[in-house]
């Protein structure tokens, strides 16, 4: 038995080269392998500074190193968050998060530095500068999708905030959700995705989540040509905003600020061909409905998958406590159950305490993200989960993190 595992990270590429090429020849999830390279390239200036021979030189020099990682494979897949997801709720929430820098000594560098000092940058300079475009969707099980990541690393010595995000169950707020599908091939034709889409709206509006019609808009793509995908998939996508009514004014970079991002996305599968690929299918479907502590059950038509995530999404809008022993005024969750395994890794790396609201129960994957990140760093969890405050809502759990820096 091994009492501890030492790890001592070097850089396999020179800090020089500004572009990568990831092709999996497959379609193993291209939103995977971002997840792992964006933690690595957002502290390369950091990382390459601590093992330069002149550190402390390095140190004060508030330099950044941007890099394009060129990700060849699947955008849609069953088991893995489909590039809109990343694209449309985890980054901009990451924006936004880490739009303040703690103190003025990790603000970012001019993307020019020059040898000689510089003045100081400007304040609307973003910390977070991440950047994902998708060319192409890929599907299974040909994949060749192309995404594009670009990542601007935190100047050297710099170190990511603490993320707070939080949500009043008391206050009255203004939510809009935008639901978008796309369909591409002839086996999943543009009925597909319209069917999908009608279908989340009206899951929306049954339960409560939103209260008309005018509150949601939708859109329908059809990908036609082999430069838009490559393959017969689609997908349906609804990302709810919320702000507090009659708030919410531009913020960094024209979003708005103080708005949170609740979402939920789910493939569009070609049909199964014979009922073996059918049994198949849906074992698949269940397994991973089941890892994902999914509130739906396994889907099987293009209506079904669009009122499963209208459903899903509505349920982590209605998720609410009552009034805490801590004295608040009860909380509701500020994140969907997709995006709080995914924001653990930052709450890990970023300096000081960061706090997420999040809907309850935890997921699998949050729980294990917590013990590695507890395992492999020196930051520390508290996780705290509460009940609902109604029977057609879950409860609200609130994660707290004392980070590495």
């Amino acid at each position: 038995f091994f009492s501890s595992v030492s790890f001592f990270p070097a850089l396999p590429f020179s800090l020089n080269t500004k572009r990568w090429k990831q092709n999996k020849k497959a379609a193993a999830s291209t939103l995977l392998m971002m997840q792992t390279a964006l933690p690595c390239l957002l502290l390369l200036s950091s990382s390459s500074a601590s093992s330069s021979s002149s550190s402390a030189a390095a140190s004060t020099t508030s330099t950044s190193t941007t890099t394009t990682l060129e990700l060849v494979g699947g955008t849609d897949a069953s088991a893995a968050p489909p590039a809109d997801y990343a694209r449309l709720v985890l980054l901009p929430t990451l924006r936004r998060a880490f739009a303040r820098p703690s103190s003025p000594s990790i603000s970012p560098a001019p993307s020019s530095p020059s040898p000689s000092p510089s003045p100081s940058p400007s304040p609307s300079t973003p910390l977070f500068d991440v950047d994902l475009r998708v060319r192409r969707r890929g599907f299974f099980p040909r994949g060749q999708g192309e995404v594009f990541l670009t990542v601007k690393s935190l100047p050297r010595g710099a170190t990511l905030p603490p993320i707070a995000l939080q949500r009043s169950a008391k206050e009255k707020e203004a939510i809009s959700v935008e639901v978008s599908a796309f369909s591409a091939g002839e086996a999943v034709p543009q009925e597909a995705a319209e069917a999908a889409a009608e279908a989340c709206v009206r899951s929306l509006l049954d339960s409560g989540a939103v209260t008309s019609r005018e509150q949601v808009s939708v859109s329908v793509l059809r990908l036609r040509t082999p430069e838009e995908a490559v393959g017969d998939g689609g997908g349906v996508i609804a990302v709810a905003k919320v702000k507090k009514a009659g708030g919410g004014g531009e913020g960094e970079g024209g979003e708005e600020s103080e708005v949170l991002l609740l979402g939920s996305a789910q493939p569009l599968s070609p049909p199964p061909k014979n009922k073996k690929q059918r049994t198949e299918t849906t074992r698949k479907t269940t397994t991973t409905a089941a890892s994902s502590s999914s509130y739906s059950p396994a889907p099987s038509t293009p209506a079904e998958v669009g009122a499963g995530v209208g459903a899903d999404l509505a349920r982590d809008l209605l998720s609410s406590s009552p009034s805490s022993s801590e004295g608040g005024s009860g909380r509701a969750a500020a994140t969907d159950r997709w995006l709080q395994d995914q924001l653990v890794i930052f709450m890990a790396l970023a300096k000081g305490k960061s706090r997420v609201e999040t809907c309850a129960p935890l997921t699998e994957h949050t729980r294990s993200a917590i013990a590695v990140a507890e395992a492999l760093t020196s930051a520390r969890f508290r996780v705290v989960e509460e009940s609902g405050s109604e029977s057609r809502s879950g409860g609200v759990c609130v994660i707290e993190c004392e980070g590495a820096g």
